[in-house]
Formats: structure tokens, C-alpha cells, sequence
């Protein structure tokens, strides 16, 4: 009976470590498509960039000067965008969640940046 308990106990292990190792490898492939869309990103971003250069004219430093700009919004120059958690309303003011479309208190539509996160 003893052996009868380890057994199902070693194929309960089994079944879990499967299935974690199955996650794991499913972690894997996520992390490995979103590293291709950063790459693409980059590329189209990049591609972006110098046609705006040929156009208009406008130089890499003034590309970094908006770039640190942007960066200190939050008041910290760290390469990131602080995620916003609420925004005010512009008719009562109150700070509502930017989950939401509209003003929980008096139901205006909210203005949310669309380069917001």
C-alpha cells in the first residue's frame, strides 16, 4: 500500500512538473515573439525617423531634446514613462482612474493622452 501512495504521489509530482516545464516553454516563445516586435519596432521606428529627417530637416539632437522632455514629465530622467493611475476631470476635477471613460462623479468624457499608459 506504501508503494501504492508513493506512486500516485510521484505521478501527481510528475503531472505538476510537466505542466510547469509546458508554462515555462510557453513563457519562452511569448518572450522571444515580443523581442522580434521590439526589433521590428525599432526598425519601423528608425525608418520613421530618417524619413522625417529627409522632409523636414530636423536634427538627432533635437530628437534627443524631446525625448529627455518627454523623460522628465514625471520629473525623473531615467528613460521611462511614469504610468499615470488617474487623470482629472476637466469639468469637476476630481481624479478619476484611467481605466475609466468617463468622470465617476459627474460622468464628463475623460481626455486621455494617447501615448498614455
Amino acid at each position: 500500500m506504501n508503494y501504492q501512495v508513493n506512486s500516485v504521489f510521484s505521478q501527481g509530482a510528475l503531472d505538476v512538473a510537466y505542466e510547469a516545464g509546458d508554462k515555462a516553454n510557453n513563457a519562452e516563445r511569448q518572450v522571444e515573439y515580443m523581442k522580434q516586435d521590439i526589433e521590428r519596432l525599432l526598425m519601423i521606428t528608425e525608418a520613421l525617423w530618417k524619413l522625417l529627417q529627409k522632409a523636414n530637416g530636423y536634427t538627432d539632437e533635437e530628437l534627443k531634446a524631446l525625448i529627455n522632455e518627454i523623460d522628465l514629465r514625471d520629473g525623473v530622467l531615467d528613460g521611462r514613462v511614469t504610468k499615470k493611475e488617474s487623470l482629472p476631470c476637466p469639468s469637476c476635477q476630481r481624479l478619476s482612474s484611467v481605466r475609466h471613460l468617463r468622470c465617476i462623479y459627474c460622468g464628463q468624457v475623460l481626455q486621455h493622452d494617447p501615448f498614455g499608459r
